[in-house]
């Protein structure tokens, strides 16, 4: 999520900005945990490392 944070700062394409709001979403949906933490990340990318 910070390279697309990244990108906008260097771009200022809106695009970035609706991504990274959706993948907090996603976390916030499927990564939750009990205590208020949140689990890891890795899903949201599919087989893609960055």
């Amino acid at each position: 999520m910070k390279e697309l944070i990244v990108a906008y700062q260097k771009d200022g394409d809106n695009n970035h900005l609706i991504a990274v709001k959706k993948a907090l979403k996603d976390i916030k949906k499927y990564h939750g945990q009990v205590q208020g933490m949140y689990g890891v990340d890795e899903p949201l990318h599919g087989s893609n490392p960055i």
